[in-house]
C-alpha cells in the first residue's frame, strides 16, 4: 500500500479486523509504516498497532526491517505507539527470535531509551511493564542493567498500580533466579 493511501487509512478509526487486513496488505511497505509510527496521535498509534501485528504474524518479513524499527524506537514520543513498540522489542529480545548482536550498535541507546520510558512518571503503566521485560531480556549485555533494573522496579513497586506490582514482582523473581550470574 502506498504511503499516502496508508496515511489516509490510518487517519480514520479502524478496528482489529481492519488492522489485521492492513497488516497483511502492508508487507511490501513496512519501512513506510514504521515511519508513520512516528506521527503523533491516532495515526502513530494505529501504525504501531499494525506494525506489531506484522512483527508477530510475519516475523521473517519484519526482521528485515529491524534496523529501521530500532531507529524509530529510540526517537518515538507517542506513548500509545510506545506500548506496541515495547511489545515488539520484548519479542525481538527474548533470545529465541533475534540475536542481541543484531541490535548493535544501538543496544546502548535502546537500553537508555527504555530506562527513560520506564522511570518517566508520565509513561503509561502498560509501557512501563513492557520496559521491565525488555530490560530483563537485555540484562546480559552489561552487568549494571540487572542491578539498575532491580532498583528501579523496587522503587516503582512502592506506589505502583496493580499491573505494575504484578509484572514488577515477576521480573524481580526472574532476576533473583539468575542473580548468581551477576
Amino acid at each position: 500500500m502506498e504511503a499516502a493511501a496508508m496515511l489516509m487509512e490510518l487517519s480514520k478509526p479502524i478496528g482489529k479486523k481492519e488492522v489485521t487486513s492492513l497488516a497483511s496488505n502492508s508487507l511490501n511497505s513496512i519501512s513506510g509504516l514504521i515511519k508513520l509510527c512516528l506521527y503523533t496521535g491516532e495515526v502513530g498509534f494505529r501504525a504501531a498497532w499494525i506494525t506489531e501485528i506484522i512483527a508477530h504474524t510475519f516475523p521473517a518479513q519484519f526482521d528485515e526491517h529491524v534496523d529501521e524499527f530500532v531507529e524509530a524506537y529510540i526517537i518515538l514520543k507517542n506513548q500509545s505507539a510506545q506500548r506496541h513498540f515495547t511489545k515488539i522489542l520484548m519479542e525481538l529480545t527474548n533470545g529465541k527470535r533475534i540475536q542481541i548482536h543484531r541490535l548493535l550498535p544501538a543496544v546502548e541507546t535502546i537500553i537508555e531509551t527504555t530506562f527513560e520510558w520506564m522511570i518517566n512518571p508520565q509513561t503509561p503503566v502498560a509501557v512501563k511493564v513492557n520496559c521491565m521485560d525488555v530490560l530483563y531480556n537485555l540484562k546480559e549485555t552489561d552487568r549494571w542493567i540487572a542491578d539498575e533494573l532491580r532498583a528501579q522496579i523496587e522503587f516503582q513497586l512502592k506506589d505502583g498500580s496493580a499491573a505494575l506490582q504484578s509484572r514488577g514482582k515477576k521480573v524481580l523473581k526472574k532476576l533473583s533466579r539468575c542473580k548468581r550470574k551477576f
